[in-house]
């Protein structure tokens, strides 16, 4: 799934802190395949500011796209997830995106 660097944080922070073992490695990796590279770090001026867990980057980074690698079960969480937040109305404006790409287009296809 070609995602850029919003979308990618954005996912992270959607993903379970809490649950069973398979369900937390599954987060685990999919937070590892999110991450920044080095390269992606410096190209992008990327920065977290610890007093306010914010992430800051400069504009061609929202523009970026990199293609991460999602199996079945991995899309069927992340599916579950933004149906969840949909339902309960506690969808972000910088989810609109991810809920358009895993959602949407995965029902129009």
């Amino acid at each position: 799934m070609k995602l850029n660097l919003p979308e990618r944080i954005s996912l992270m922070g959607m993903l379970p802190n809490e649950s069973d073992y398979a369900t937390l490695r599954m987060a685990w990796i999919m937070r590892q395949n999110l991450g920044f590279t080095s390269d992606e770090i410096k190209e992008f001026d990327i920065k977290s500011e610890a007093s306010t867990s914010r992430i800051t980057w400069n504009d061609k980074g929202g523009a970026y796209v990199r293609d991460i690698p999602f199996d079945d079960a991995q899309t069927t969480l992340i599916k579950q997830i933004l149906i969840d937040l949909n339902a309960k109305k506690q969808l972000h404006t910088q989810d609109f995106s991810l809920y358009e790409k895993f959602i949407v287009e995965y029902r129009a296809g």
